[in-house]
């Protein structure tokens, strides 16, 4: 087939096809309103992701934020000074 012939189908059915007149055919009809989603809080996203977590993983969690917890809240040793 000629390239120009293939050409000129494709555009024939691009711009057919990308027409602003609606199909008469077929009538648009809306059905609902589509719901719009409120945003979450950070809190409630972090709420949501936790409740998600299995009960092994929630456990996990909670003994690593008990390790960082006495890992950052024991002093320091105290450091040999120069004086």
């Amino acid at each position: 087939m000629d390239p120009e012939v293939i050409l000129a189908v494709i555009y024939d059915a691009v711009t057919t096809s990308m027409s602003s007149d609606p199909p008469q055919h077929r009538p648009y009809v809306m059905k609902e309103k589509p719901k719009v989603q409120t945003p979450l809080s950070p809190a409630q996203a972090i709420a949501d992701a936790w409740n998600k977590e299995t009960p092994e993983n929630q456990e996990r969690w909670r003994q690593a934020n008990d390790l960082l917890r006495k890992q950052f809240s024991t002093p320091r040793r105290a450091r040999d000074s120069k004086m």
